[in-house]
């Protein structure tokens, strides 16, 4: 494959997720999860606030991991 081809993806950071595209409604990001779940976390990005799928993310601790998210996972 070329290079010009390559699509190359920018982050200001991590973690990133690579999700199907039919989980996406399963996934909050940093907002409280909308349909009540309780997600336990040990890392908080809002030290006040409720853990989120964010924070669930960040616990991972090695290169990548997997998570659950609805009836699939995500990497």
């Amino acid at each position: 494959m070329e290079r010009s081809n390559l699509l190359w993806v920018h982050s200001n950071g991590g973690p990133l997720i690579l999700l199907s595209e039919h989980l996406l409604n399963y996934w909050d990001g940093i907002n409280p999860p909308k349909d009540g779940r309780q997600i336990e976390a040990t890392f908080r990005w809002g030290p006040h606030s409720a853990a989120t799928d964010y924070d669930r993310a960040c616990d991972v601790s090695d290169y990548m991991g997997l998570l659950e998210v609805g009836p699939g996972a995500a990497l």
